[in-house]
């Protein structure tokens, strides 16, 4: 279209631009200055949201993580025992979704029990070392030792008889792991 036809349908195209002009003068200008302060607080803002992230969580232990004490522990034995495995062995508890069970050693007795050491960690309680014997074809367990340390677990006084196992328990759920290292599989839980 022509100049002049916007002039015929009530477009004024000079008045327009003034107003365009105008308008565009009237919006409020950002100095240099202003908008490196405003650039720097949000930098500052970035940085020490950063840090404090990274401050947090560095202190907080993850509890997929197995403690390295614990991974560095050979597992006790008595004589007549034969070690079988030493690796991690993560247990699979979705029922107790805040704590992490590793299964750290298994050893097989002379007379054929499977004897297990474990570590649970959570953020409420910390770390627990056990060491318990299971007997694979009766479900049965014998605590031998326990603690918040591998030195504590070490000096735990046995328990005096065998306890029957549970079925969906942490206790059973690690049976079931050493009776199957050692060649066997867990039966006679309750």
């Amino acid at each position: 279209m022509a100049a002049t036809e916007f002039g015929k349908r009530g477009l004024d195209i000079k008045a327009t631009q003034a107003a365009l002009v105008e308008h565009e003068a009237a919006k409020p200008v950002e100095t240099k200055e202003q908008r490196d302060q405003r650039l720097r607080k949000i930098a500052y803002w970035l940085f020490g949201a950063t840090a404090a992230l990274v401050a947090v969580t560095a202190t907080l232990p993850s509890p997929d993580r197995v403690d390295a004490s614990s991974q560095a522990q050979p597992l006790p034995t008595r004589d007549g025992w034969t070690v079988v495995s030493t690796g991690k062995i993560t247990v699979n508890r979705p029922t107790e979704p805040q704590a992490t069970y590793a299964v750290i050693g298994v050893a097989r007795t002379a007379d054929g029990k499977a004897v297990a050491m474990n570590t649970r960690y959570s953020q409420q309680s910390g770390w627990t070392y056990t060491m318990r014997a299971y007997d694979c074809e009766n479900g049965k367990l014998f605590t031998l030792g326990s603690g918040d340390t591998f030195e504590q677990m070490q000096v735990y006084r046995p328990d005096p008889h065998w306890g029957q196992l549970i079925q969906g328990s942490s206790a059973m759920q690690v049976g079931a792991i050493a009776c199957n290292k050692i060649g066997k599989t867990l039966s006679g839980v309750q």
